[in-house]
């Protein structure tokens, strides 16, 4: 685990732009196996990983492709794409408040083609404080070593003090009107894993549209 997680938004979006490379669906299932996968899952590929629309949701590779072409749809063949700004690390004290799709579940959209109840339910984290059990990708960070309890950091809860990066995005699309480029940005929510084979890896836990990386500077 010496990568930091700039490496797996890269991996991601790399992926995503060529989304149907070198078979139909490969993307997304790159973009599936880079996500946080439901606690206490040490297989590959995981059976459910954390919607990034709403994590407290967890999804199979089903729904996770059918909910990337609905609301990320931008970052699906980009003609390019780069990460905005400096990887933020926010601290404990870093914002106090929900500042979007919650991880708590507070606001987080429903998907027109499925409802909350048919997703994969989060299982119960045992003892309080305890450290998650969760397996991660193939992507690691600096911190390697700190515990990361369970926690709330940046209006994130279930994330613990330096186990949280924050790193916005832009991907453009030519249009064929006026060969305009078209611009759409997303921050990506990453969490370092607590234990488990993956230990201290950066995987993506949720991500939001627009550039949200001020307010945690």
């Amino acid at each position: 685990p010496l990568a930091p997680p700039t490496a797996a938004v890269r991996a991601t979006l790399a992926a995503l732009q060529r989304a149907d490379w070198p078979e139909e669906g490969a993307g997304a299932l790159a973009a599936f196996a880079l996500s946080v996968p439901r606690d206490g899952e040490r297989g590959s590929p995981p059976s459910a990983v954390r919607s990034w629309t709403c994590p407290d949701i967890f999804v199979d590779a089903e729904r996770f492709a059918r909910r990337l072409k609905s609301r990320y749809g931008e970052m699906l063949g980009a003609d390019t794409w780069e990460l905005v700004g400096p990887c933020v690390f926010p601290g404990a004290d870093g914002i106090a408040e929900d500042i979007g799709y919650s991880a708590s579940g507070a606001r987080c959209p429903a998907d027109a083609d499925e409802q909350v109840a048919d997703a994969v339910k989060t299982d119960a984290i045992a003892g309080a404080g305890g450290a998650q059990r969760r397996r991660a990708g193939a992507f690691g960070g600096a911190g390697a070593g700190a515990a990361c309890k369970v926690a709330a950091v940046g209006g994130v809860t279930g994330v613990a003090d330096g186990c949280l990066a924050v790193q916005a995005v832009e991907v453009r699309q030519e249009t064929t009107r006026c060969h305009s480029v078209r611009a759409t940005r997303f921050t990506f929510f990453l969490e370092r894993i607590a234990d488990g084979a993956y230990k201290d890896c950066w995987m993506i836990r949720e991500c939001r549209p627009g550039d949200l990386t001020g307010m945690y500077n």
